[in-house]
């Protein structure tokens, strides 16, 4: 995905060997390294926060499907029961997706 190295050649301050480049305002390195490092330090922002979304689901979907079981007869709503099956298979399989984008997002910073 994105590395240090790739976005940071972007934003190199070119200067000869024999000047200085001077700042143009008081806080243009800070400004420079935002621009440079942005991308390495959102990327993992997003799995983040579905990982949040998801971990935080699952109890909600426990405790809806143990309300249905228990507060209907057997078989008066099947419509419920395929929204269940799809909200839970939703909810694991983001997981795992959201657990390989991680991995992709974090190893090769942490390897280069």
């Amino acid at each position: 995905m994105w590395s240090v190295k790739q976005s940071c050649t972007t934003h190199r301050i070119n200067s000869d060997s024999t000047t200085l480049a001077k700042p143009k305002e008081k806080n243009s390195l800070l400004i420079t390294l935002i621009k440079c490092l942005k991308w390495p330090f959102l990327a993992p922002v997003l799995p983040r926060l579905l990982l949040i979304v998801f971990r935080y689901s699952q109890p909600i979907l426990i405790k809806e499907s143990i309300r249905h079981v228990a507060a209907q007869p057997p078989g008066t709503q099947k419509g419920d029961a395929f929204w269940f099956i799809v909200s839970a298979v939703t909810i694991y399989v983001g997981l795992a997706v959201r657990c390989t984008i991680h991995s992709l997002i974090s190893y090769p910073n942490i390897v280069s």
